[in-house]
């Protein structure tokens, strides 16, 4: 108890001359916002990056279609990891027509697995622009990690979609949840009987060409 209060003691006389404050937080320098390279003409957009891959890894790989100025993997704000994409923007105009023309970069991972990035041209305003939003098909809302541009594209319409059908009534015409079931209880449907012109042809008449009940017989002698 005593070693506490010299402790306390001692912490007071260095907070009173300023000593013993805790140093500022610097602000973090590690990780910059990348360069905006938007409206550089010189710029493609890469797809279907495999997850380890660093900007340094994707400007050597498109480094064989031409010399790369600027390269970046696209990172997930929270989680740091890559979103699987990225931006490629060459020296000169005909790096970029060579990226287009090959359509893919294509090779091997050290675990001998195949990976093929897709190139594409890409517009100002498209980077993060959710392709299933402007398609009205994104279920992800708001949650999207996605940007929703507002006056194109919508939100998935709930349609009128069917009920899923119970499995056990479908089978046994019962189920035993009853009421409770989540799933519509429809039985299944028994295909509708042939209109039949007349009676059935008599199958031991069609066989043997007699029939034991004769004129009673119900069936057609044909």
């Amino acid at each position: 108890m005593v070693r506490s209060k010299a402790a306390q003691a001692k912490r007071k006389r260095l907070e009173a001359d300023g000593s013993g404050a805790p140093p500022p937080r610097r602000p973090k320098t590690d990780k910059q916002p990348k360069e905006d390279d938007g409206l550089d003409p010189k710029r493609v957009y890469v797809s279907r990056l495999p997850k380890t891959w660093t900007d340094e890894v994707l400007a050597e790989k498109c480094g064989t279609l031409g010399t790369v100025a600027r390269a970046s993997v696209m990172l997930d704000a929270a989680t740091n990891a890559s979103r699987g994409f990225g931006f490629v923007v060459f020296d000169d105009e005909s790096g970029k027509a060579a990226a287009l023309e090959a359509k893919y970069i294509k090779g091997r991972l050290p675990d001998r697995s195949r990976y093929a990035c897709k190139v594409s041209d890409v517009n100002r305003g498209s980077d993060d622009v959710c392709r299933l939003w402007l398609e009205r098909r994104c279920p992800h809302g708001d949650s999207c990690k996605f940007s929703h541009p507002v006056g194109r594209g919508g939100p998935l319409v709930a349609s009128q979609a069917s009920v899923k059908k119970c499995l056990e009534f479908r089978k046994r015409g019962r189920c035993s949840r009853g009421d409770a079931c989540p799933f519509a209880h429809v039985a299944k449907e028994k295909p509708a009987p042939p209109v039949a012109n007349g009676p059935k042809r008599c199958f031991t008449w069609a066989k043997k060409g007699k029939c034991r009940k004769g004129d009673r017989c119900k069936y057609a002698h044909t």
